[in-house]
């Protein structure tokens, strides 16, 4: 990204505190103006990475209070959902830091127990769970890479640990099939046929490997991750029918509604299952709370690492079967109106890819104004 567009990228920051215009670059379907407004009413405009990282460094050191080694950790999973666009976007780095999540000032060192061959028990401490959740998956690579498998439970944490799939993929870039479930956090979604929040959104992600790029598996079990809601809430839109519920138990397309009230499982009794499912491995199992039973602040978290040469391959031998799979099935018909089939996370990639070759992420204006106020407190 060239000087003279961060220059002024900061440059706007300032005059956006001082309460003055500001000229941004503005994306719309169409084409790429200029536009010197009071307040942005282009859709979307684009924003530099390396210029969101300074601001976003600033924010979690200066007012959140984490070291410069945690703020780093926290940036790299939150940067990693904010470039893959779609659903994992909302758990981006830009959606994070607007409003404050605070250092723990009674956070404790990080506590590993062990007692059992290939499984440990991580306790938190309170610290933030990007943190928690790097030093864990690095104990069970370690284990598995001897023991074949491993696996770890985390509590006594009470942060977003940020898109999963970044430690899922990561695993499996080091050869590993890398699960991870994140459980117990806010109640908010309602068994099959309920409309009162009982489950957190509880998502899975699986990460295979593959030379060409692993191939990764990152879902919420609920119709649409929380932080969907709140970027919908912040741009001011609202979201599809028959999605949520008011506290109250009525039907709502207002995302401020659901965030008080409920959202549905996907798959009906299906994904109903699934999250009940992931609640159970995430909660009272590893020490933390589950379906509103237990401390509100004791959020659980479970990574399992295979390796492949426990079941006589090489590594390498396991990711080039990968490439084959992924292969066999892009090659499968196209559905009418279809251009072509994707792997899961394929999508993903290919977003990822885009916002690493133009050094820019593109975000609704309403959020880019948002961030930009609470990146100017902080210069």
């Amino acid at each position: 990204m060239n000087r003279q567009k961060e220059r002024s990228f900061r440059a706007s920051i300032a005059r956006v505190v001082a309460g003055h215009d500001f000229d941004v670059v503005a994306k719309t379907s169409a084409s790429v103006v200029p536009a010197v407004v009071e307040v942005p009413t282009v859709e979307t405009i684009a924003v530099p990475m390396n210029t969101v990282r300074e601001a976003a460094m600033q924010i979690m050191t200066k007012r959140d209070g984490y070291t410069p080694e945690e703020a780093a950790q926290i940036y790299e999973v939150y940067a990693w959902g904010q470039t893959r666009g779609g659903a994992q976007e909302a758990q981006g780095i830009v959606n994070k830091v607007i409003a404050p999540m605070p250092k723990n000032p009674n956070a404790k060192d990080i506590a590993v127990e062990q007692h059992m061959p290939g499984v440990i028990k991580v306790d938190g401490g309170q610290n933030h769970a990007v943190v928690v959740m790097n030093q864990a998956m690095e104990k069970t690579m370690e284990m598995a890479n001897t023991q074949g498998i491993a696996m770890a439970g985390i509590n006594n944490v009470s942060t977003s640990t940020g898109a999963n799939g970044y430690f899922a993929k990561e695993m499996a870039k080091h050869g590993y099939i890398g699960i991870v479930f994140s459980g117990p956090a806010k109640q908010f979604v309602a068994p099959f046929g309920s409309s009162e929040a009982v489950f957190s959104t509880n998502p899975i992600s699986i990460g295979f490997p593959g030379n060409e790029s692993p191939m990764t598996i990152d879902m919420t079990t609920a119709k649409r991750a929380l932080y969907d809601f709140v970027k919908a809430q912040r741009a001011g839109t609202s979201v599809p029918e028959n999605v949520g519920w008011t506290k109250d138990g009525r039907r709502t397309t207002d995302p401020g509604e659901i965030l008080q009230g409920s959202v549905d499982a996907w798959g009906d009794q299906r994904g109903s299952a699934m999250a009940a499912f992931v609640e159970r491995i995430t909660g009272s199992l590893v020490g933390a709370a589950e379906a509103g039973i237990g401390d509100p602040t004791n959020w659980g978290n479970t990574i399992i690492v295979i390796n492949p040469e426990a079941f006589g391959w090489t590594k390498e031998a396991y990711a080039t079967s990968g490439d084959q799979f992924v292969e066999q099935v892009r090659r499968a018909r196209p559905a009418p109106g279809v251009d072509r089939v994707r792997v899961p996370g394929e999508r993903g990639d290919e977003h990822e890819k885009m916002v690493q070759q133009s050094g820019e992420i593109t975000i609704p204006t309403s959020l880019y104004q948002q961030f930009m106020e609470v990146a100017g407190q902080y210069q």
